[in-house]
């Protein structure tokens, strides 16, 4: 797998406090940020990848070899999940594709429970493709 990218020790720590339950990895491409949130998460009972390019898809599966992690080919902009699906949903390196912050924030919470709070990370300029966001409900211990 490609060296997954650096992100912020406070970012790390964010995600080591997460218990995530069930989440979803918008846009996963070949699975870099699903390698860092199973690595990083405080924890965690599945992860589900998801992207439309079924070549890095298919890499991602190659990948990991947890059955809790998981990948699906899907479109970010028709995702066939119900509301509240998921405790937490991510996406990193890809907010560009889904065009506006509004756009990006509606799409984040359409899948997580009313209740999530957002923490969104930008990490360099948008030209430079490296951004994480994150909602997740918030832990009720």
């Amino acid at each position: 797998m490609p060296q997954s990218p650096e992100f912020p020790e406070d970012f790390r720590r964010l995600l080591q406090s997460v218990d995530a339950g069930r989440v979803l990895d918008v846009c996963t491409g070949v699975g870099q940020f699903v390698q860092i949130l199973s690595g990083q998460l405080g924890a965690f009972d599945e992860i589900v990848g998801m992207d439309t390019h079924e070549k890095a898809l298919e890499h991602a599966r190659a990948n990991f070899d947890d059955a809790r992690i998981r990948f699906e080919s899907m479109d970010a902009a028709a995702m066939a999940y119900a509301d509240g699906s998921f405790q937490t949903v991510a996406i990193a390196n890809s907010l560009h594709h889904l065009g506006s912050r509004d756009t990006i924030q509606d799409s984040l919470r359409l899948t997580s429970p009313p209740a999530s709070s957002l923490s969104p990370q930008t990490l360099d300029s948008q030209a430079s493709r490296r951004n994480a966001m994150v909602t997740a409900r918030p832990s009720t211990a």
